[in-house]
C-alpha cells in the first residue's frame, strides 16, 4: 500500500508546476478551489441551506473520529484548505515584491490568511492524530510546522520576529524530511535487491 504525501500534495506540487509569478500563483488558487469544492461534495459537506449556516455548518465539525471511520478525503480537505491561504500569501508577497512593498490592505489580508492557514494546520494535526501511515503522520506535522513557520516570518506585525521558534520548527522540518529521503532511498534499494 503506497502512503500519501501531504509535502508531495502542496509544496511538490507548487514546483512541479513552475509557479513563480503572482498570476502563476493566483490561477493555482483558482485551482485550489475547484479541487475544494469536488473535495467537500464527496466527503458530503456541502451545507445547501445557508439560512443559519452556523448552525448547520458541517465542516467545522470534523473531528478525529469522522477522519478514522469515514473517508481519509478529510484530512486532504483541511491539508488544501490551508494550502489554499497559503497560495494566497504568496501571491500577495510576489506582488508586494514586484511594487516595492506591502500595501496596508494586503499587509493585513497577508497577516489574516497565514493565521487562518495556521489554525487549519492545527486542525489537521489534530484531525489526523490516529494516522495509521507513520510517513503521512509525520508529512502533516511537517507541513504543520512550515505553516507556523511561514506565519511567524511573514504573518506577524511585529518587529522583532521569533527567531528561536523559527529555527526549531524549520531544523524539524529539514529532519524529518531528510529521514523520509533516506528512508525512501533505501526502501528503493531494498525493493531492487527483491
Amino acid at each position: 500500500m503506497v502512503a500519501y504525501s501531504p509535502i508531495i500534495a502542496t509544496y511538490g506540487n507548487r514546483a512541479e508546476q513552475f509557479l513563480e509569478t503572482d498570476s502563476d500563483f493566483a490561477k493555482y488558487h483558482a485551482k485550489l478551489n475547484k479541487k475544494l469544492q469536488h473535495l467537500r461534495s464527496r466527503c458530503h459537506l456541502v451545507t445547501k441551506d445557508t439560512k443559519k449556516y452556523s448552525s448547520k455548518n458541517k465542516y467545522g465539525e470534523i473531528n478525529s473520529e469522522d477522519y478514522d471511520n469515514k473517508t481519509k478525503l478529510i484530512g486532504v480537505l483541511i491539508l488544501l484548505h490551508a494550502e489554499r491561504d497559503l497560495a494566497l500569501a504568496e501571491t500577495l508577497k510576489l506582488r508586494a515584491r514586484q511594487r516595492g512593498k506591502l500595501k496596508k490592505s494586503e499587509e493585513k489580508v497577508l497577516s489574516t490568511r497565514l493565521k487562518k492557514a495556521c489554525k487549519t494546520a492545527d486542525k489537521l494535526v489534530n484531525v489526523t492524530q490516529n494516522e495509521q501511515q507513520w510517513i503521512t503522520r509525520a508529512q502533516y506535522l511537517a507541513f504543520a510546522k512550515l505553516v507556523h513557520s511561514e506565519y511567524l516570518i511573514n504573518g506577524k506585525r511585529f518587529k522583532r520576529k521569533d527567531n528561536a521558534k523559527i529555527s526549531n520548527n524549520l531544523a524539524l522540518v529539514f529532519a524529518a524530511l531528510e529521514h523520509l529521503k533516506n528512508l525512501s532511498y533505501y526502501l528503493k534499494k531494498l525493493w531492487i535487491t527483491l
